[in-house]
């Protein structure tokens, strides 16, 4: 789509929340980037044993397609949004979200950057929500595993429910752009930041995801007291629709908007 005529995101095809359970998880084996496979075991340096591994891997990967060791599970939401400066105002809900902006250069001749520029702040616009897992049978293998003194089978479960849950993630967001919210059926593009990672790096946005999205009462994806998310192989994040939106780390920020991030965040405790 040409940037120069985006003035906002147009509304999804598919508004609300949708709950999947049971994505196939053969769908999910093309999107699969066995090289962070490799990396997790620390053997990516290494050819032999990174030929060795991936055949193990992908022996041990058709067990769990072929026994359903592990199940997929996901919801998504679609909101409506208004901009107030580094901030989104969630219409219809008490909710807002919050980002923070790059206080030092990074890029030359690059803005300092924040992930509310991707949203107009002249118009309503849109954004999704996301939670999803490929964990769901994990724990409870590692213990029989664990039992069998078959420690290796219940570490190669682990790290392929990580891998399989990345590519969940990949495949939903191409669903989303095409399908749910259809933003960009021909050719891919936007973002899906998740909160704690270097764009957004508050793990406490997370809380009003699962106020709106309710992946624990919906799917059974659990946050924790810490914002920790369980099973341990799951994903939340944003989907973030602009044509020029880019990944980027905010980097170090000052006392200054520290203190005005805060401001902001209890402004919305109280509303």
């Amino acid at each position: 789509m040409p940037t120069n005529v985006w003035k906002y995101s147009p509304a999804p095809k598919k508004e609300g929340v949708h709950v999947l359970v049971g994505e196939p998880l053969e769908n999910l084996v093309p999107w699969i980037d066995w090289k962070y496979f490799l990396m997790a075991w620390g053997v990516q340096k290494d050819k032999e044993q990174s030929e060795q591994l991936l055949k193990e891997g992908r022996s041990f990967l058709d067990k769990i397609i072929s026994e359903r060791l592990l199940e997929a599970r996901a919801v998504i939401g679609f909101y409506r949004v208004r901009r107030i400066g580094d901030s989104l105002d969630l219409y219809e809900t008490n909710e807002m979200l919050h980002f923070l902006r790059q206080q030092v250069e990074q890029d030359k001749d690059a803005p300092l950057r924040s992930l509310a520029d991707y949203f107009s702040p002249y118009d309503s616009d849109w954004i999704g929500l996301f939670a999803l897992s490929v964990g769901f049978g994990v724990e409870a293998f590692q213990k029989e595993s664990a039992s069998k003194e078959d420690i290796y089978s219940g570490m190669l479960l682990h790290t392929l429910s990580a891998r399989l849950t990345e590519a969940y993630a990949e495949k939903l967001h191409r669903d989303v752009m095409k399908d749910y919210w259809g933003y960009a059926p021909n050719e891919p593009f936007g973002i899906r930041p998740a909160p704690g990672y270097p764009a957004c790096p508050d793990h406490t946005e997370k809380r009003t995801f699962w106020r709106l999205l309710h992946p624990d009462e919906r799917v059974g994806i659990q946050l924790t007291e810490s914002d920790m998310m369980l099973p341990d192989c799951s994903i939340c994040g944003y989907y973030m629709a602009h044509p020029q939106s880019r990944y980027f780390s905010v980097g170090p920020i000052g006392e200054d908007q520290q203190k005005e991030y805060e401001e902001r965040k209890m402004k919305m405790k109280k509303r």
